[in-house]
């Protein structure tokens, strides 16, 4: 079944609505709880006009409206997030084309990118020797998660960096019992991931000469990374995958990433104060509020990081990490890690993607210097 049969499927377009509403209850900002019980109470007539768009070969999205967002204090000043609402239609319609396209995608996705990756049910199984190894499912809908849980993605993040900078110290892989049980069952998903710093002989051994245990670290940050990613990113990011042969998904597509704002009778001193300002008219990047905003990123980082996982198998003195806009590196030389950086920073120019390295937010903060 291709991915357009798989769109136009009834039962697709119920997943994306039991999606939506777990992620409105999950939600942390204002919910229009009025318009969700008005689309819930018409569901049936709300999803097969979603259908009949999709049928049409397009689908037409209703406006955004700006919903600034609290975010910081600067000079006691308060700056608010760039964030929209969008209408729950055009949420669930998103959702239901994240169904049909991201299992393919998702599947393309670097091991070493953690952030905002698909729902797949995944379980420990032990073997006679007490040694855990990892069971990953197929890509579901019914549990209605649209993303793996941040408490099953973040801490896995950090302890793969972690074991990753044990390895380059030690230059080989970690035995069994130089690990925790947590440790233990992060390398049994690192592996089953096939996350390349855990394959066998990775890290090249080094002469006398050259053996030393010191390794260094670094954390970088893209600025204003949902609003500074193109939409052309997003498109050259699926083209890439594929996902755009079909012509009947390419036209859908292209309807629905045409992002306009409805400005109308929002009060001045609620836009004056908003980090990046919102604009008149369409936008630029990836709307924030915007439920698959986040796979949406990953596509369009798509590019990038297959050419980052190239480089890291050249070298193979550096590792790189990323979640969502955070990336962090690890390297057994301070010059190789800084020359990653500049090297990083200036892929992200070429590719043309809109998202840079925001110089305000290394980590040591001295390092940006």
């Amino acid at each position: 079944m291709n991915a357009y049969d798989r769109l136009m499927l009834p039962e697709n377009l119920n997943y994306a609505w039991l999606k939506a509403k777990n992620l409105y209850r999950s939600a942390d900002g204002y919910v229009d709880a009025g318009e969700l019980a008005a689309f819930e109470l018409d569901l049936e007539q709300r999803l097969l006009e979603i259908r009949r768009q999709f049928e049409r070969g397009s689908f037409r999205l209703k406006q955004l409206r700006p919903l600034p967002r609290p975010k910081k204090l600067t000079e006691e000043i308060p700056v608010d997030r760039q964030y929209y609402h969008v209408a729950v239609e055009d949420q669930v319609a998103w959702i239901a084309l994240v169904n049909a396209l991201g299992p393919d995608l998702d599947m393309m996705m670097e091991p070493w990118s953690y952030g905002n990756r698909l729902y797949r049910p995944a379980w420990y199984e032990k073997d006679e020797a007490s040694i855990s190894t990892l069971e990953i499912g197929p890509y579901r809908h019914a549990s209605g998660n649209l993303y793996r849980k941040f408490q099953h993605s973040w801490p896995l993040f950090r302890r793969h960096i972690t074991l990753t900078a044990r390895m380059m110290v030690y230059r080989r892989q970690l035995r069994r019992d130089e690990m925790d049980e947590p440790d233990q069952l992060a390398d049994a998903t690192a592996r089953r991931a096939n996350l390349i710093y855990f394959s066998q002989d990775f890290w090249p051994k080094k002469g006398a000469q050259d053996a030393k245990s010191d390794v260094y670290h670094a954390s970088i940050d893209l600025k204003q990374f949902y609003p500074a990613l193109k939409i052309e990113a997003v498109l050259a990011g699926l083209a890439v995958a594929g996902a755009l042969a079909d012509q009947r998904i390419k036209n859908i597509i292209g309807a629905m990433l045409n992002f306009q704002i409805d400005m109308t009778d929002m009060p001045h001193t609620a836009m004056e104060n908003v980090e990046p300002p919102f604009l008149k008219g369409s936008i630029k990047g990836i709307p924030t509020g915007l439920f698959v905003a986040g796979f949406l990123a990953n596509v369009a980082m798509l590019p990038v990081d297959k050419i980052v996982a190239l480089k890291i198998d050249e070298n193979r003195n550096v590792a790189h990490f990323r979640f969502v806009d955070d990336h962090t590196i690890i390297a057994d030389d301070f010059d190789a890690l800084c020359d990653w950086i500049i090297w990083y920073e200036q892929l992200l120019l070429d590719q043309g993607i809109g998202a840079e390295v925001n110089p305000e937010k290394y980590d040591p903060p001295n390092l940006s210097e």
